[in-house]
C-alpha cells in the first residue's frame, strides 16, 4: 500500500509541474492597450481617454484622467533590450534616485518640475523606469503644477509609490498575461 501511495504522489508532482507549463501559454505579447488595462487598477480616477503613445522601439500608452481641460497623463512604456544592455543604460542617471531591487534590476526616480520642450512651471513630472536583465519598464506622470497664489489643485494624484508599485507589477513588461490583452481589447475609453 505505501508503494502505491508513493506512485500517487509522483503522478501529482508530475501533473502539477505539466499545469505549470501550461501556464505559460497564458502568456501573451504586451500591447498599448494591454498596459493600459493594467494600470487602469492603480489610478485614483477613471480613465478619460488612452492611446498608443507611438514612442520609436517600445510599447507604450499614454493615460488620461482628471479634468477634460487640465488632464494628469501618465504614459507607460516597455521596451526590450540587449543582455547587458542594462548595465550601461543603468549608469546613465542625471538628478535621479537609484536602488538595485531583490530581483537584480535596478530603479531610478526622477522627479522635475518640468519636461523637455515644455513651458517653464507648467507641469510636474515623476519618471519610475526599472532596468531589468532583457528590458527598461517607464512611466512618465505628468500632472498640472499648483499654482503658488491660486487654489490648490484637489484631484486625486498618483504617488510616487503608487508609480513604483505600478513599475514593479510582475505582469508590466514585454510580455504580460493574456487576461490583460483581452481586457486591453474591450478598453472603453481608449481613443486610438
Amino acid at each position: 500500500m505505501g508503494l502505491r501511495v508513493l506512485v500517487a504522489a509522483l503522478a501529482l508532482v508530475l501533473l502539477a509541474s505539466c499545469g505549470s507549463d501550461n501556464d505559460s501559454s497564458d502568456e501573451a505579447t504586451s500591447t498599448p492597450r494591454s498596459l493600459a488595462a493594467l494600470v487602469e487598477g492603480y489610478l485614483p480616477a477613471t480613465p478619460t481617454a488612452a492611446h498608443d503613445a507611438q514612442l520609436p522601439g517600445k510599447t507604450a500608452a499614454e493615460i488620461e484622467f482628471g479634468p477634460a481641460d487640465s488632464p494628469d497623463v501618465l504614459t507607460v512604456s516597455v521596451e526590450q533590450i540587449e543582455p547587458g544592455a542594462a548595465d550601461t543604460l543603468r549608469k546613465i542617471c542625471v538628478g535621479c534616485d537609484v536602488t538595485e531591487l531583490d530581483d537584480g534590476s535596478t530603479m531610478h526616480v526622477t522627479r522635475g518640475d518640468r519636461l523637455p520642450g515644455v513651458g517653464l512651471g507648467e507641469t510636474k513630472y515623476v519618471r519610475v523606469s526599472i532596468f531589468r536583465e532583457r528590458e527598461i519598464v517607464e512611466l512618465t506622470y505628468e500632472g498640472r503644477a499648483i499654482r503658488v497664489n491660486g487654489p490648490e489643485d484637489e484631484r486625486p494624484r498618483l504617488s510616487v509609490e503608487a508609480l513604483i508599485r505600478i513599475a514593479q507589477d510582475s505582469n508590466l513588461g514585454w510580455t504580460t498575461v493574456q487576461g490583460f490583452v483581452e481586457r486591453g481589447d474591450d478598453l472603453s475609453y481608449w481613443t486610438g
